[in-house]
């Protein structure tokens, strides 16, 4: 499994733009092949933090992803809406063991 985690602090007065950027970009990845789930957390204590999970079956579904429309999108809202945010790549073997993890 390939995860993309991205931690995001959002513009204050960009939250719910940021929110109703996140929802599209949900209905968009889950008709990617290859998307098994995504997840956006808020922090409870700090609203403008956020914490978005996808979950990919596939190494190969993830980098189809990465080369798309939609992933430019997604950096394109961040640097738009966001004050700072962070995007990591895990691959985890299916028995869980991490064996990669690249931050960029």
């Amino acid at each position: 499994m390939v995860t993309i985690i991205v931690i995001v602090r959002v513009i204050p007065e960009k939250r719910e733009e940021f929110l109703q950027t996140a929802r599209t970009l949900k209905q968009d990845m889950l008709k990617v092949e290859g998307v098994k789930r995504i997840i956006l957390y808020q922090d409870m204590e700090d609203r403008e933090r956020f914490l978005l999970i996808v979950e990919w079956t596939t190494p190969e579904g993830m980098d189809k992803y990465l080369h798309s429309e939609n992933f430019r999108v997604l950096i394109g809202a961040l640097r738009v809406l966001a004050a700072k945010s962070e995007v990591t790549f895990s691959l985890l073997p299916d028995d869980g063991e991490k064996i990669a993890e690249i931050a960029i």
